[in-house]
């Protein structure tokens, strides 16, 4: 939902992003998408744990192939974990 909000869809994607190369745009991609996921997410009543969930599902189903075009799973683990620590009402 987040990469619809964002308008990721309409922006050019490199013919070979799926392999890798181009990767970093893409990276920065998921990293803002997650950013808003996690957002969205909060507001609307979810606790982060689920997100964490789901990344170490797709981390397993897909062992090798998120990394070419997606932070790790570690390092968007923390960034949620961020996130959600600064969306909480006790960090403002």
């Amino acid at each position: 939902m987040a990469h619809v909000v964002l308008g990721h869809a309409a922006e050019p994607h490199g013919a070979l992003t799926g392999i890798g190369i181009g990767g970093k745009r893409s990276r920065e991609r998921e990293r803002e998408a997650d950013r808003w996921g996690v957002t969205m997410s909060l507001a609307a009543g979810y606790r982060e744990a689920g997100a964490e969930r789901l990344l170490d599902r797709l981390a397993n189903a897909h062992a090798s192939g998120l990394s070419l075009t997606h932070p790790s799973v570690r390092a968007r683990i923390a960034a949620i974990r961020e996130t959600a620590a600064a969306f909480s009402p006790e960090a403002r």
